[in-house]
């Protein structure tokens, strides 16, 4: 589920929406790194192994809740956590690489 400030542009993420990577887009290993490949939008976009990672968990089956309990293990500040996942995938998301959906 989203929450939308316009119906043109996603700003914040609803912590029970499930993750998924598009269809459109491939992933790989590029040196120490890692390439999206968007053949929808034919752009290119390296990226580093953990946000690879993240891109990986990115299955359907996992909830930005999910993902915050997940990396906030050992964290006073589960709030942050969740800000800069939410700041993450909702980038990935206006990239065309991933989707959210309902749960």
């Amino acid at each position: 589920m989203l929450t939308e400030s316009d119906s043109a542009t996603v700003s914040v993420l609803s912590r029970d929406c499930l993750l998924v990577r598009t269809a459109h887009c491939s992933v790989r290993p590029q040196g120490a790194q890692y390439l999206i490949y968007n053949t929808k939008t034919d752009e290119l976009h390296l990226i580093s192994a953990l946000a690879a990672y993240l891109v990986e968990l990115c299955n359907g089956l996992n909830s930005l809740g999910d993902l915050t309990q997940m990396f906030s293990a050992g964290s006073s500040d589960t709030e942050e956590v969740e800000a800069r996942l939410s700041d993450f995938f909702l980038q990935l998301m206006a990239r065309g690489v991933l989707e959210a959906r309902p749960q």
